[in-house]
């Protein structure tokens, strides 16, 4: 996962690991396109996330960005549509300038590197704790480069909130935070 330094975000919850239902939901909603399923997940997930952002105070979130190109392409950010359907407000102040491979088509090795300095700041950020959203967490690369770039830009806090925790053959079961 990440290196061996510590993370730039502050903590971390994850719905559910990366298997089953939920492996085959995100896949269906990503690469085929499902958009119905966003809603689906964001039902599902929505009691444990807003859990989360009491908890921890976080004041907004933030779903992970596409490339306009990929936006275009899929027609839809994967990460907005789940909110959605969870019925939590975002707010959009990342921007993807580089349209990178994609995360999952790398070996874990190669994601850090694909991901550096391709974020910007797209709106002012006035606030202090904040919480990332994304669907899958497998290598930490991307929630790390945009924490550390929202560091950079005056935020104390900040949380990461995934569906999914992606596990590799060998890792030890991590600790589940959320339950479903």
């Amino acid at each position: 996962l990440l290196s061996k330094r510590k993370p730039s975000f502050d903590f971390i919850e994850y719905y559910s690991l990366y298997s089953g239902l939920v492996d085959i939901a995100i896949k269906e909603l990503k690469f085929r396109k499902l958009k119905a399923l966003a809603y689906e997940i964001g039902k599902d997930i929505s009691k444990f996330l807003k859990e989360f952002i009491n908890k921890h105070k976080l004041e907004v979130v933030i779903p992970v960005p596409l490339h306009y190109e990929e936006l275009k392409r899929r027609g839809f950010n994967q990460c907005e549509e789940i909110l959605k359907g969870a019925k939590v407000e975002f707010q959009n102040v990342i921007k993807k300038d580089v349209n990178t491979k994609k995360q999952s088509s790398l070996r874990h090795g190669e994601r850090n590197n694909n991901v550096k300095g391709i974020f910007s700041i797209d709106k002012e950020i006035n606030v202090k704790r904040v919480c990332i959203f994304d669907d899958v967490f497998t290598t930490g690369a991307t929630v790390e480069e945009i924490s550390s770039l929202l560091k950079k830009h005056g935020v104390e806090t900040v949380g990461v909130y995934t569906v999914a925790r992606a596990i590799k053959l060998g890792d030890k079961a991590p600790n589940k935070v959320t339950s479903s």
